[in-house]
């Protein structure tokens, strides 16, 4: 079932009937909520500060300002953060701006599969249902209307593996230069996007000792490809050890820059990983029809290794490889974020692209029937159904009861705040019960220290930053308003909004 001619405009179609069955005209304009609001908010503060301070674009900093008072700190590269400032400069601050940013980025990402998929198997159905499986992962979809870069560091890879099979297929460096371009974009973004650039450098390293043998030749012109190869990491390098000295400079041991391995945690710590996994996650991948549907399609690809073509055999054992390695090497992350394994779904891609391939060229008569192909669209029938339940359970059940317990309030408090309390943008502040570093700060738009690690307990910090400027304190917990080291600073209460409590602190207070 071939038909380029109109295909795009059914990817488009379908693309945007999956938009809305996932809720996307609603989501688009949501604040910040729902699982990892904290990360959510994190990538906004770094983009509200490029927006409101005008910083340079190496001076990265967010709304919580941490040892040194600045609030200066580094993570992902600032493309995306600073060019939603810039945009928010000519059209206003507007948080669908960069929702939609990153949507159009992941629309560019499954556009470039698709092209990919089509042109390998000239079959635009199958090219389809494996970008409307991918669209129906739960992280994907959610993560892909949202303010986090794994989305787009995924896409930049896809758009790099594209113009990779374009370089192989039509053996001009010309593609394998843009290839590495984008490559070093989502890896600039997020290193785990760089899985299958490795993936082609030992394809190259296997190419040349003869392991790896091709009709004809992956690499032909070394002079010119290798310096490409190696510029990628150069590239992502070079930024991650600016962000290092950086945060040595300014705030270090915000955000992980570095690994978080297996084997630096006891067997008990290890369970507690798997446990809550399996609890939290274990749909929000792929339903476990589609997860179950990978496996197999695996090892039948690996068990047809002859009648594969071998940059997908060795692809998709690469992968595999590499996928078991990234577990090991961020496994602790795994408890608490579903997001590291965002850019790890590209090894369920080259599966699916691995077993189609087999499917079309040994057998045809398997690939165009009329019953294969209805089970094929059952199966993504299950996928988006399952995918629609966790994406509303993430913004209207358990996991965003906080928020519209404790936070909702804030969606709306800056114009109180300046209107009615003449608190400025440039007023320091501190906010109790929020753990995280920005999800209040961001809400209200102040910079200031939030509750993380208790901080706010120890006295002796609280009466310090008060002496060094520090205005505010503001509690969104009534029940807290009874403790003992609270006494000091809750006697000018100067507003309440919803169940925001707001306090003028004296700088006089011992």
């Amino acid at each position: 079932m071939y038909f380029p001619r109109y295909s795009l405009w059914v990817l488009i179609s379908g693309l945007v009937v999956l938009g809305w069955i996932y809720g996307f005209s609603d989501i688009l304009t949501m604040r910040p909520q729902g699982i990892h609001q904290w990360r959510q908010c994190d990538c906004l503060a770094f983009t509200q500060t490029y927006y409101q301070d005008g910083n340079n674009f190496f001076q990265p900093q967010v709304l919580y300002l941490s040892k040194d008072g600045t609030g200066k700190t580094a993570s992902d590269f600032p493309l995306i953060y600073y060019t939603v400032a810039q945009l928010w400069k000519i059209f206003g601050k507007h948080e669908f701006i960069y929702r939609g940013l990153v949507l159009l980025l992941a629309f560019f990402g499954l556009l470039a599969l698709f092209r990919m998929a089509e042109d390998m198997f000239k079959d635009s159905f199958i090219a389809l249902w494996i970008c409307f499986i991918m669209y129906s992962s739960p992280i994907i979809v959610f993560y892909s209307n949202n303010f986090l870069m794994n989305v787009p560091a995924l896409s930049f890879a896809l758009i790099g593996l594209y113009f990779f099979y374009q370089f192989y297929k039509r053996r001009k460096n010309k593609y394998l230069y843009f290839s590495m371009l984008f490559y070093a974009i989502g890896g600039l973004l997020k290193v785990p996007a760089l899985t299958t650039y490795a993936a082609i450098v030992i394809a190259l390293i296997l190419e040349h000792f003869r392991v790896m043998n091709l009709k004809k030749d992956l690499f032909f012109d070394l002079k010119r490809q290798i310096p490409a190869l190696l510029a990628v990491p150069v590239i992502v390098f070079a930024w991650y050890a600016y962000a290092h000295w950086y945060n040595d400079q300014h705030n270090n041991g915000l955000f992980l820059i570095g690994i978080l391995p297996i084997w630096d945690i006891s067997w008990e710590k290890i369970k507690h990983v798997i446990e809550y996994a399996n609890i939290l996650w274990k749909t929000s991948y792929q339903s476990v029809l589609v997860q179950v549907l990978a496996g197999l399609m695996y090892f039948i690809v690996l068990f047809f290794r002859k009648k594969n073509h071998p940059l997908l055999w060795w692809g998709t054992l690469i992968l595999s490889l590499g996928f078991v390695a990234f577990i090991a090497l961020w496994f602790q992350v795994f408890d608490n974020h579903d997001y590291y394994l965002i850019n790890q779904l590209i090894f369920m891609v080259v599966i699916f692209l691995s077993f189609f391939y087999l499917i079309k060229k040994n057998y045809p008569g398997l690939a165009e029937n009329v019953f294969f192909r209805l089970i094929l669209v059952a199966i993504l029938v299950v996928n988006v159904s399952n995918c629609r339940k966790v994406i509303h359970l993430r913004y209207y059940g358990w996991p965003n009861e906080d928020y519209l317990k404790y936070d909702q309030a804030l969606e709306d408090i800056t114009p109180y705040l300046r209107n009615e309390l003449h608190i400025s943008e440039k007023d320091k502040v501190f906010f109790l019960h929020d753990q995280s570093f920005n999800i209040s700060l961001y809400l209200m738009d102040q910079k200031g220290y939030t509750d993380y690690g208790g901080l706010l307990k120890d006295t002796a910090f609280v009466n310090r930053k008060i002496a060094e400027g520090v205005k505010y304190l503001f509690i969104n917990d009534s029940s807290l308003l009874g403790e003992p080291y609270l006494k000091p600073y809750v006697n000018n209460r100067i507003g309440k909004y919803k169940n925001i409590f707001i306090y003028k602190l004296d700088r006089s207070v011992p």
